[in-house]
């Protein structure tokens, strides 16, 4: 092996070690004639197909080199020579690596359905193609989101923001405002993430069946989603129980005349301490509930009415269960004030 070769092969194996250093690729620090080595180049590009920016003009041209650099990074596309960005297959290799490669195509194939559907993502298809159902559909089916970038025709698809919501609920944000208002598009969103509630119309924000759907979608339900529920569910009082049941400060969001019933109440300070912050002024006063609470959470007695923290039974349990929990009282201002109230009385 000759002298220059020894050097290529040290310059080689110093871009295989270096290309772990960072994100720019060490032939851009390359001389220019190592730049222009087709071997230097290709060893390069098949680490990271970006490094194509610092290749000679000559193998930004060179349709191997482009199409290694394609298949292993898409956007390298935006790095080639102008006539192979109108090479439909090396186009159709760098959409299928990464689908936002289409920016970088030439005019001539962004309207290509197969090239469209390989990328998914409409956000750089022509106007044509965002109307098309069937690009819709495959690009919402991978990522729900992409409902974004569609035209408005299909954001009022029944079927197209259907898969879209099914793949990602948030996806209903960008629905039509009639098809917010669809129940069984609605229910699918919800279930798939309960705080798409937000988006669904007035109307079925205040249904009690959608609301649960979303409070008790299985792995994913979420109390909290009761936020987002009109002033009728907040009534609702299987709806409520539903949502405390999963988490206790949902009791925020329930009506003033549920927030003040003992038997919901109760049920939102056993899963959540904290929850106390949020009943009625007369379940803060409520022995049973308070109790609840600081079993839960010995913090909670910061919300017990001041008849309560100067109960010497409350104080000592409030004690016990910070004893428990492997808390030291003196810590916590909550327990020591309360105890300085009771002394004072």
């Amino acid at each position: 092996m000759g002298a220059s070769s020894s050097v290529l092969a040290v310059d080689s194996g110093s871009l295989t070690s270096l290309s772990s250093a960072g994100p720019s690729s060490p032939l851009a620090f390359a001389s220019s004639t190592l730049r222009a080595n087709r071997r230097v180049v290709l060893v390069a590009v098949k680490i990271d197909g970006s490094a194509l920016k610092y290749a000679d003009p000559a193998l930004q041209g060179d349709r191997d080199v482009v199409m290694t650099a394609v298949q292993k990074n898409g956007i390298a596309l935006a790095y080639a020579a102008s006539p192979l960005r109108a090479d439909r297959d090396l186009v159709l290799a760098a959409v299928s690596s990464n689908g936002f490669a289409l920016q970088h195509a030439a005019a001539s194939l962004v309207d290509d359905r197969e090239i469209v559907l390989a990328a998914v993502g409409q956000t750089h298809a022509s106007k044509r193609q965002k109307e098309s159902k069937e690009v819709a559909l495959a690009a919402v089916r991978k990522a729900g989101g992409l409902l974004q970038h569609a035209g408005k025709a299909l954001k009022d698809d029944v079927d197209v923001v259907k898969a879209a919501v099914e793949n990602d609920g948030q996806a209903l944000q960008f629905a039509s405002t009639r098809v917010q208002g669809l129940k069984d598009v609605v229910l699918v969103a919800v279930k798939e993430s309960p705080c798409a509630l937000q988006y669904a119309s007035a109307t079925l924000r205040d249904d009690s069946e959608t609301v649960l759907s979303a409070l008790t979608a299985p792995e994913r339900g979420y109390g909290g989603a009761l936020e987002y529920a009109g002033p009728n569910v907040r009534q609702d009082r299987q709806v409520v129980k539903a949502a405390v049941e999963s988490l206790g400060e949902a009791l925020k969001y329930a009506s003033p005349g549920l927030q003040g019933d003992e038997e919901i109440a109760l049920a939102a300070v056993k899963q959540s301490g904290k929850a106390l912050a949020f009943a009625a002024p007369a379940m803060k006063g409520s022995k049973s509930v308070v109790m609840a609470a600081i079993a839960s959470n010995p913090k909670a007695l910061k919300f017990a009415s001041d008849e309560l923290k100067a109960d010497e039974e409350v104080v000592m349990a409030a004690l016990a269960a910070s004893e428990r929990k492997n808390v030291r009282p003196c810590d916590h201002g909550i327990v020591a004030s309360a105890v300085v109230s009771q002394v004072a009385v």
